[in-house]
């Protein structure tokens, strides 16, 4: 199957990307929340939270464990533009169900006193293993993933951002897939979505370490 063209930010090659610290930020029995703070290199720009939401481990060591790796891995980046007017979500996301997906979520941290308008880019490398063979479609992988990553079994990843955002997987290693709409993506290929959602779903086939790239506009204090 054709990989579809990235958009122009599909490369963002001079973004360092850096481990987040995760803290935990929420007690509650059946989920696993935690947040980490991201701001972009140059002065005066805004701070984004990454936060991550799971279902809890409880006494299960090998979920704990996988969850763990999946904080302690995950590196980001983000950069922030000139943009036009925010645009309102057009989508209605489904509700998060902790027992099939991973959410992770972007947003703006408002501390400042001065309303300002801007576009965003955010690059995450991460992993996500579905833990199936249903995608038949989808490429054998040519390069195989890092086997110091591990991530929770049998969840996709849900990406979530207040603004409708543009998407952009690229593999690293394994194969997987975007949605919606992208498409497959193995082995160092790229795939984007074509229309901009508040929510887009990034599975393995069945495990995918990748990077995706994030791009919306936003507005707030800062």
């Amino acid at each position: 199957m054709k990989q579809q063209e990235s958009y122009p930010w599909a490369e963002i090659s001079i973004l360092d990307l850096r481990p987040l610290k995760f803290e935990p930020v929420a007690s509650d029995p059946r989920l696993a929340i935690y947040q980490a703070l991201i701001k972009s290199p140059a002065p005066g720009m805004p701070t984004f939270s990454v936060t991550v939401t799971a279902a809890s481990p409880g006494d299960d060591q090998q979920a704990e464990r996988e969850l763990q790796s999946l904080l302690s891995n995950m590196r980001a980046g983000v950069l922030v533009t000139d943009a036009g007017p925010v645009q309102d979500p057009q989508d209605d996301p489904e509700p998060f169900n902790p027992d099939t997906e991973i959410e992770i979520k972007a947003e703006l941290v408002e501390q400042g006193t001065t309303e300002r308008t801007f576009g965003v880019i955010m690059v995450i490398q991460t992993a996500v293993d579905s833990g199936t063979e249903a995608e038949a479609d989808l490429a054998a992988p040519v390069a195989a993933p890092s086997p110091n990553f591990t991530a929770p079994k049998n969840k996709r990843h849900k990406f979530t951002a207040k603004h409708p955002m543009f998407a952009t997987v690229t593999a690293i290693g394994g194969s997987g897939s975007l949605s919606p709409p992208g498409g497959p993506v193995s082995g160092g290929g790229s795939t984007s979505t074509n229309t901009k959602q508040t929510t887009v779903f990034v599975r393995g086939n069945p495990f995918l370490q990748f990077g995706i790239t994030l791009g919306w506009t936003d507005r707030g204090l800062v």
